[in-house]
């Protein structure tokens, strides 16, 4: 009997252990259930996005080489040119794919999106880098370009832009006319730091063996040949060639050994600058709140994709099975919250921007029209060599606009904007008026009054000088000031419309010197003048001491004659000018004076406020003259 209690008491604790072997297999189970629910639940919100992402993956791979080719010749080719030149260029080289049978993708593949991260866009852009798709293929091309890159710059942004994105590589300016310039080049190559190089018309030939890598390893060591010497070569050595001219000659040896990168403004991104700075000046509150939301999207966009990987990492993490750990299905289910915050974060701030883009839509018919009188601006350079007028000026002249014209406070948001066109017309009248020849005046106000009432224009020889008359006084009133503030108002210029780093260029027909109306006014207002004739050595040396006194004491600088000099204002004068900036004196002001001439530098006249002077003359005076010249 004591034997068979015993073996029931051990048959007993054996069942018991096994019983609580299943509620521990139980309760193992059942968790792996509830993590498994919560995982498949937690998942299922972004399997129609993985999905989707899983089938566009196969024609990814099918597309692979081709996008390969485009990416590869986007990044050598396409740097030089404008927009438009590039969608063209684009189009060409997929023919050039669909005929040799290579799949590539259609017109919805972004070369921007495939080369950078939202992250590194956005972070471009906190870095000075403008927001239009032009500029991000620029700073796209920067980021990937094998050969060193010659960036061409009118506006400075670029520059800004880089000296902000390379802080950490310890970047320095120089140019070839800073007496360390060799010196400072030998320190970079030696250690390995970032050199940006300004104002580069043509490539001095110490650059020649950087160019072309031609490194020579000796004995453990990397050599490169500048001037007379071998420095050692740093791998982390980089060179950034610039130059704020956009009709700058490059020869074909200097563009095959260059990336070629090209940030002047079109007028895509004119217009889209000048919406910014409407509504920054019309509608602050509005403007702010834009552009929270544009960097809040793209923080959000960029924080989604960072959760994303998370996941996937914390997966790939894991050992044995998934359900096992609880750190994991905990961490998964917090990053799926998180996600989803952040979707909905994104499908809200989305439609609060739409709210603000509707209010930013009042502006666009403006932002249109400084897009097509900046797009007649360029135009006027095919009627004369003197008609240089570049996406600065038009902004400073719009910015003026925004700052002086007043209206009532009671007039409504329509009201304004007429008025702001109309002072829009007035000013640009006022200020590109005054660098044309009379006959042209007469031809670009009837433009202005065509593209004011966005009308065609008739021909020319249909129109009689009153009607030209008719259509300019009948468009913009009697005084509108269709032969520009010129000379007559030459202390207002001075004062108002020029800074220490944009000269003020006289030009005149032989024999008419207007250099006495400076000395006049230098005389009436007390200011320190003072004036040199150019065109000899003596001269170029003269020039280059006042300048460099007048720069830090805020004195004024004459360069009379200086058509006589026009290669030493190209090679020197120009790069000079460029390196005006936040430490010259706000006091200086450059007059140049100089005849008619077409050798003048285009660079010279992009960066200048140019008056043509000549002898003041009747618009039917004119219009006679005109119409006897060209309709006879």
């Amino acid at each position: 009997l004591e034997e068979s209690i015993a073996q029931y008491k051990s048959d007993y604790a054996s069942l018991i252990r096994d019983v609580e072997g299943l509620k521990a297999e139980m309760t193992v189970v059942t968790t792996k259930v509830e993590r498994a629910e919560s995982l498949l639940t937690s998942l299922s919100h972004e399997s129609d996005r993985w999905s989707k992402s899983s089938e566009g993956f196969q024609s990814i791979l099918g597309n692979l080489i081709g996008d390969g080719l485009l990416m590869a010749a986007f990044l050598t080719y396409s740097g030089f040119f404008d927009f438009k030149t590039r969608l063209v260029l684009m189009e060409k080289w997929r023919n050039t794919l669909d005929i040799l049978g290579i799949d590539c993708s259609g017109d919805d593949f972004g070369m921007v999106e495939s080369l950078s991260k939202d992250s590194e866009r956005l972070e471009w852009q906190s870095q000075g880098l403008p927001g239009d798709q032009l500029s991000l293929e620029n700073g796209v091309i920067l980021k990937h370009c094998v050969r060193f890159p010659l960036v061409i710059d009118p506006s400075g942004h670029a520059i800004d832009f880089i000296m902000n994105n390379r802080k950490e590589e310890k970047i320095q300016k120089t140019s070839f006319l800073d007496k360390a310039f060799m010196k400072t080049l030998a320190g970079a190559v030696r250690f390995g730091t970032t050199l940006l190089v300004e104002n580069v018309e043509t490539i001095d030939p110490v650059l020649n063996p950087l160019l072309n890598r031609e490194i020579q390893r000796t004995g453990g060591r990397s050599l490169v040949r500048i001037g007379t010497e071998d420095v050692d070569f740093s791998p982390k050595f980089s060179i950034i060639l610039s130059t704020k001219n956009p009709a700058v000659h490059l020869t074909p040896d200097l563009c095959s050994r260059v990336t070629l990168i090209n940030f002047t403004v079109t007028p895509a991104s004119l217009q889209s600058q000048s919406l910014s700075l409407i509504v920054k000046a019309e509608k602050p509150e509005i403007e702010t709140q834009r552009s929270n939301l544009l960097k809040l999207q793209g923080e959000q966009n960029v924080k989604l994709r960072q959760l994303e990987e998370q996941m996937l990492e914390k997966i790939s993490a894991c050992e044995g099975s998934i359900l096992d750990d609880d750190r994991v299905v905990d961490g998964m289910e917090v990053l799926m919250k998180e996600g989803t915050l952040v979707e909905e974060q994104i499908s809200k701030s989305e439609q609060v921007m739409a709210s603000v883009e509707n209010a930013v839509g009042e502006f666009e018919p403006l932002s249109t029209v400084c897009r097509n009188l900046f797009t007649l601006l360029a135009a006027t350079r095919k009627i004369s060599f003197l008609y240089e007028f570049s996406a600065t000026t038009f902004t400073s002249i719009l910015k003026s606009v925004l700052e002086n014209t007043t209206t009532a406070e009671s007039d409504s948001d329509n009201q304004r904007i007429a008025a702001l066109k109309a002072g829009l017309f007035k000013e640009v009248a006022a200020r590109v008026s005054r660098g044309m020849q009379v006959e042209d005046k007469v031809v670009f106000s009837l433009l202005l009054a065509n593209l004011y009432k966005n009308e065609s224009l008739a021909p020319a020889s249909a129109l009689s000088p009153d009607d030209i008359v008719s259509i300019v006084s009948d468009t913009f009133g009697a005084d509108f000031p269709w032969q520009g503030r010129a000379l007559n108002d030459l202390k207002f210029v001075t004062d108002n419309e020029i800074d220490a780093t944009v000269p003020l260029m006289l030009v005149s027909a032989p024999g008419h010197d207007v250099s006495g109306r400076v000395e006049s006014m230098a005389r009436e207002g007390s200011k320190e003048l003072a004036a040199v004739a150019m065109g000899s050595v003596e001269g170029f040396k003269t020039a280059d001491s006042f300048i460099a006194s007048a720069t830090k004491r805020g004195s004024w600088v004459m360069l009379k004659n200086c058509h006589l000099c026009t290669d030493w204002l190209r090679e020197s004068l120009v790069k000079k000018i460029q390196s005006f900036g936040a430490g010259t004196h706000p006091d200086f002001r450059l007059f140049i004076t100089s005849e008619i001439s077409p050798k003048l530098p285009t660079g010279l006249l992009r960066i200048s406020d140019v008056i043509v002077a000549e002898a003041p003359t009747g618009v039917k005076a004119s219009l006679s003259r005109f119409f006897f010249e060209h309709f006879p």
